[in-house]
């Protein structure tokens, strides 16, 4: 069935007289980007103009009630009542509610209504394949159907993210080899953004991940030289790299620190999701070569930590406070080896790879229900 706009269509020669987009009096930022939006891709569709108004004005036809507002609340929906992130999208008699959870831990504001207007879109036909305007999809042909919809969803994911590169020296070096230009690759980004915004690229709090040790070895070298990865020449100085420094993970005294750190960074904030012990990588120094260090590697791998491309953990990781986690980054050569997470439900753990050359690298996040 399709919701009855005086019809069971919307015709492009009639919209601009049957819909509407409500907002409440004070939108959310949120409840303002789903609306430009929404307005945005029903007038390409239409090739006519679609009012927004807020209350306590009114206007003609479907009314498409975006973010909270009074006349959300008659017909039973409060963005109070979700959860971060979690979408409410539903078709009724002349009017269409999109709401979502735009509150996170310590009032952090979220895209919820926005992922729930990106639904409502995707519900009428809209789509992005990838970024730019060759890549959108819209509906064609000169009626508009809107469908029966109730859609309740929350992210079972907290964090959702691509990397997508900003400017910078080494992107340079690759945009001169392949001979684009600073503001070519500017006008590729502002499409990019757009895009990975459409595919609900997210996150419902902060996180702290990457590079934990940058500072070990100015602070710890002279007190604690044993913390630090024993090289091919038999030293462990790594002064010459300092904020790459390696670690000897197998120490206790290592993993008592490491984890410390994080147990202080999570308690200092309690909107912080997780606390990061990625391992430094890059830099000419190796893995921990001692014997201790060395048992951790399956065989396949010593060859690797040899090399310093090892993907060892470190023993820390099952640090939690509060159901928050610790993030561990760990490259290995070629692929990357489960490590301990096996058996872990989906929102328990989330391990995302990314391949180059002889280097993967794996982004493990706890996630806790």
């Amino acid at each position: 069935l399709c919701l009855v706009l005086s019809a069971f269509y919307v015709t492009s020669s009639a919209f601009a007289l049957q819909a509407h987009i409500l907002l409440g009096g004070q939108p959310s930022s949120g409840a303002k980007d789903a609306a430009d939006e929404v307005r945005h891709y029903l007038q390409r569709i239409t090739g006519q103009r679609v009012p927004v108004v807020r209350e306590p004005e009114t206007g003609a036809g479907l009314c498409l009630i975006i973010g909270d507002s009074e006349r959300a609340k008659s017909l039973g929906f409060d963005s109070t009542a979700l959860e971060p992130e979690q979408i409410r999208v539903k078709t009724g008699d002349g009017w269409v509610v999109i709401m979502g959870g735009d509150r996170g831990p310590g009032g952090k504001q979220l895209n919820g209504t926005y992922w729930a207007a990106l639904e409502f879109l995707e519900r009428i036909g809209v789509r992005w394949l990838w970024p730019g305007p060759l890549g959108e999809v819209l509906p064609s042909g000169p009626e508009l159907s809107i469908p029966d919809i109730d859609v309740d969803f929350t992210p079972r994911i907290i964090q959702r993210n691509i990397r997508n590169l900003y400017y910078s020296d080494r992107v340079q070096s690759g945009l001169d080899k392949l001979g684009f230009t600073r503001e070519q690759f500017g006008a590729v980004h502002r499409d990019g953004d757009a895009w990975f915004r459409r595919q609900r690229i997210g996150t419902q709090g902060k996180f702290s991940y990457g590079h934990a040790f940058g500072h070990w070895w100015d602070e710890f070298h002279e007190e604690h030289p044993d913390w630090f990865a024993l090289q091919p020449d038999g030293t462990r100085n790594q002064g010459s790299i300092k904020d790459r420094s390696r670690l000897c993970v197998s120490n206790p005294e290592v993993i008592a620190q490491a984890a410390k750190e994080a147990i202080a960074k999570l308690e200092a904030d309690p909107t912080l999701f997780c606390a990061s012990i990625s391992p430094n990588d890059g830099g000419r120094a190796t893995f921990c070569l001692c014997e201790n260090c060395r048992a951790l590697d399956p065989p396949a791998d010593r060859r690797a930590a040899r090399e310093g491309v090892g993907g060892r953990p470190l023993g820390a990781a099952d640090v939690e406070r509060e159901e928050r986690s610790v993030v561990r980054l760990g490259g290995a050569p070629d692929a990357i080896r489960p490590v301990g997470l096996a058996d872990a439900d989906a929102r328990d753990a989330v391990e995302v790879h990314a391949g180059g050359h002889r280097r993967a690298w794996g982004l493990r996040v706890g996630v806790e229900p």
